[in-house]
């Protein structure tokens, strides 16, 4: 008599499945009933699969143990004179070499900070920014060429990073729908091109630590403000000892808005005309704190010089302060430009005609 059996994992067998073949037969010459098993056992497929079977309980359960990790993005680009564009710039330790490679990367990444050290020598050029860009230098830490300062004297405060280009057009130029701001940053030595360009309606801080200086141009020689673009100068930065052939020794803003705010100084630039700064069809704002001090001009305006429907504001303390020029030494307007003063200082200022204020319609009284 032939019998089949079938013995699976939950049975004796708890890790295997085998094929168990009983034959049973009687043995006559005995008389006795006799089960003869004859096992067939596929020991080498079922290992084969148990081993798959293992591995991918192994990589279930030890995905299932791992926490999800997050990784904070970069906080900042760093640029260093003696860093690599082909660096990956998130770390001290791998800077880039350039401020643009920083502010291209910038403008893909969406990340806002770029932080400068040393000297760099090149023109930057920023373009259709999205948010604020801040491009700062290292104010907490000591670099052999740097030292303390007071605004306007002519030296870098501590930790600030210099950027130059002796020959090129303007050294950073920020245009398009852009907001710059830089801190501890110098833009200083470009003696044919001018320091820097703000146009078509960009805007740019200069914060603590800020300074245009030494650059010479035909107009606007340390900034050139142009085509509804915005400047702000707070905390302590500084425009100084910049040149320009023709008008705005320290900014030249043509249909554009200037301010000036909480201790920002515009000082000892020249020009033939608005020493300190010029006006075309603009407005200057100077508040608070503020002064420009100690500009020349040989025409008109020392200190200011205001033409086509432009404004000047001095207010709350704000200051036009020993300037000199041959007409206006303090401020120049012409005849479709305004000029008041609230509760601000213009005083001690040179001029042959109108030491302080010159207004080509008429006498202006200074409260």
């Amino acid at each position: 008599m032939l019998r089949v059996c079938y013995a699976n994992s939950g049975e004796s067998y708890p890790d295997s499945q085998i094929i168990i073949l009983c034959c049973e037969f009687e043995s006559k010459t005995q008389g006795l009933d006799s089960s003869i098993p004859i096992v067939y056992f596929f020991v080498k497929r079922f290992m084969k699969n148990l081993r798959k079977f293992m591995v991918l309980t192994a990589i279930f359960a030890l995905l299932a143990s791992c926490k999800t990790v997050e990784v904070d993005p970069p906080e900042a680009y760093y640029v260093d004179e003696f860093g690599n564009d082909h660096n990956d710039g998130v770390s001290e330790k791998k800077p880039f070499r350039t401020l643009q490679r920083a502010v291209d990367a910038a403008l893909f990444s969406g990340i806002t900070r770029i932080v400068v050290s040393g000297t760099l020598r090149e023109r930057v050029v920023i373009n259709e920014a999205n948010g604020e860009i801040l491009i700062t230098g290292r104010p907490h830490r000591r670099t052999v060429s740097s030292y303390l300062s007071s605004p306007g004297d002519g030296r870098l405060p501590e930790g600030t990073a210099v950027l130059t280009s002796l020959n090129a057009y303007r050294t950073l130029a920020v245009s398009g729908l852009t907001r710059v701001r830089l801190e501890y940053i110098a833009v200083i030595g470009n003696i044919q091109g001018g320091g820097i360009l703000v146009a078509d309606k960009a805007e740019l801080i200069l914060g603590d630590g800020a300074r245009v200086a030494g650059n010479h141009a035909l107009r606007g020689a340390g900034i050139h403000v142009a085509g509804g673009g915005r400047v702000t100068l707070e905390g302590d930065a500084a425009i100084s000892r910049n040149s320009a052939d023709i008008e705005g020794g320290g900014v030249f803003v043509h249909n554009g808005t200037l301010y000036l705010l909480d201790g920002a100084v515009i000082v000892d630039n020249k020009a033939a005309s608005g020493g300190g700064v010029s006006l075309r069809r603009s407005r200057l704002t100077l508040y608070g704190r503020s002064s420009v001090v100690d500009n020349e001009a040989a025409n008109a305006g020392g200190g200011v010089f205001a033409a086509e429907e432009s404004s000047v504001a001095v207010q709350f303390g704000a200051r036009v302060l020993r300037n000199t020029a041959r007409r206006g030494g303090g401020i120049f307007t012409d005849t479709g430009s305004s000029f008041t003063n609230h509760n601000g200082l213009v005083a001690d200022n040179q001029a042959a005609a109108m030491e302080d204020v010159y207004h080509e319609a008429g006498p202006v009284q200074i409260p």
